[in-house]
C-alpha cells in the first residue's frame, strides 16, 4: 500500500503542475503535505488531489461522516490519515 504513494503522488503533482493553468517553465516543489490529498507548494498554492480520498486527520464534518459511514472510531480514522501521508 505504501509503494503506490511513492509512485502516484509525485506523478499526480507533475500532472497538476503541467496543466494549462501553469506555464511550461514554472515548477514548484511540495513544501508540506497538509494531509494525504492536499499539498502546499513552495509558491504558497494549495493543491488538492482530485480522485484521492484519504482519511481525515483533523476534526471536521467529513471525519464524523466517515466514522459513521464506516462504523470506525474517530481515533482509528485519524491514525490511518496520519499513516496516509507519512513517508517511511
Amino acid at each position: 500500500m505504501k509503494a503506490w504513494r511513492q509512485v502516484l503522488l509525485p506523478s499526480l503533482v507533475l500532472l497538476l503542475l503541467s496543466g494549462p493553468s501553469h506555464s511550461q517553465d514554472s515548477s514548484y516543489r511540495v513544501q508540506r503535505v497538509i494531509d494525504g490529498d492536499t499539498l502546499l507548494l513552495t509558491n504558497g498554492e494549495r493543491v488538492r488531489l482530485i480522485g484521492v480520498d484519504t482519511p481525515e486527520v483533523h476534526e471536521s464534518k467529513k471525519l464524523h461522516r466517515d466514522a459513521q459511514r464506516t462504523q470506525t472510531d474517530i481515533e482509528t480514522i485519524k491514525a490511518l490519515g496520519k499513516e496516509g501521508f507519512s513517508i517511511h
